[in-house]
């Protein structure tokens, strides 16, 4: 009796294994597939994969090369550029960037295909020292996947958080040549709003965003500022006036940031005639700072969420309507979250500042 059981495990077992080569060939044949696995220790299941490409999207400037790979695709690849003036591509996966704009790679392998989205830029302002500047700021903060408004942020952000306005010069009427010129506000970190208008117009050129500069008044005197063209409209965007003065380490403000021409003529002015119309609001951009909390409770698990991930510095958006209703959201929120979080809220400080139809609350955490 227990020869026949061992005979019968070892058919059974030998038919299994016939059906599992039989499926093999017959899967094999019509579309070899190659997978791998990730060991995920002793005693745990790994994690399956495909061919995957080794980038998904690559920022370079133009000249630049990156070569791509496909890796177990098991068949000889087809590449090919969606954008030849972008980016070019051999068939042995080498991206040479060509000129300003974004290209997609694509690698083909029988039905089955693989992309990477290529942003290319160019820096031409003249100064070898300034375009070194642009590529390496655009190297490190821009990515390939952005829209063109993250774009325009990271941008505006990076100005303002890493050059202060030349208030010291400006108030003894002794600014220097190049506080007026981008080379100042990226080089020596010191400007005036021309330069600062100038760096902006140089970075968003780079990245093939058309972008104008402005010359008119504010608060009686001349002023520069810029507009710039995001989902195909126009735009007032003035990163001297978002960057406090005096200087404020780590904080930046959105007053004038892809604002319409309504909130700029507020307290700025210029030849409408000589520059295109900036009718759209800036209520569309509100999710580039974070999500709305249209209640209190709804922010208090917001601001719960950012302390999780370890952050002391937290970002509350809320409509004007509901900070209107109720002038203590801000504090409701933040003792919402140490309910959440069981835990007691000792002092902390805020920055606010308008957008659109909202505020943006910036809570930092003692």
């Amino acid at each position: 009796m227990q020869k026949r059981g061992k005979v019968r495990r070892k058919s059974v077992l030998l038919r299994y294994v016939c059906i599992l080569l039989l499926t093999a060939l017959i899967f094999g044949a019509s579309s070899p597939v190659n997978v791998y696995a990730e060991s995920a220790g002793p005693g745990i299941s790994g994690k399956i994969q495909g061919p995957a490409m080794n980038s998904s999207s690559v920022t370079l400037y133009a000249g630049q090369t990156k070569t791509l790979k496909v890796s177990g695709a098991g068949r000889t690849l087809k590449w090919s550029s969606s954008k030849k003036s972008v980016a070019t591509v051999t068939q042995k996966g080498k991206v040479t960037a060509v000129g300003k704009g974004t290209a997609t790679i694509t690698a083909r392998a029988g039905a089955r295909k693989y992309t990477c989205k290529v942003l290319v830029y160019q820096a031409a302002s003249g100064s070898s020292k300034v375009d070194k500047k642009i590529q390496s700021v655009i190297r490190k903060k821009i990515k390939a996947g952005m829209t063109d408004a993250e774009k325009v942020k990271a941008v505006h952000d990076y100005i303002a958080l890493n050059c202060a306005y030349d208030y010291s010069n400006y108030l003894n009427g002794t600014i220097p040549y190049e506080s007026y010129t981008a080379a100042g506000v990226l080089l020596k970190k010191k400007g005036v709003c021309q330069g600062y208008a100038e760096a902006f117009l140089l970075f968003m050129d780079a990245l093939d965003i058309p972008c104008k500069m402005i010359s008119g008044t504010a608060n009686g005197g001349g002023h520069a500022w810029n507009l710039v063209k995001v989902d195909k409209k126009w735009y007032h965007i003035d990163v001297t006036w978002d960057d406090p003065v005096p200087d404020k380490e780590g904080y930046v403000r959105y007053s004038y940031f892809l604002i319409p021409d309504s909130v700029m003529d507020d307290d700025h002015s210029w030849t409408r005639s000589d520059y295109p119309k900036c009718t759209s609001g800036s209520d569309k951009f509100i999710k580039l700072f974070g999500s709305v909390s249209k209640t209190t409770d709804a922010a208090g698990k917001n601001l719960a969420k950012q302390y999780r991930k370890g952050s002391r510095t937290l970002t509350l958006i809320a409509p004007q309507s509901a900070y209107r209703k109720n002038s203590s959201f801000l504090f409701d929120a933040v003792r919402k979250m140490g309910e959440s979080l069981g835990i007691s809220v000792g002092r902390y400080s805020y920055r606010m500042t308008g957008y659109g139809s909202y505020i943006i609350f910036t809570v930092y955490l003692s």
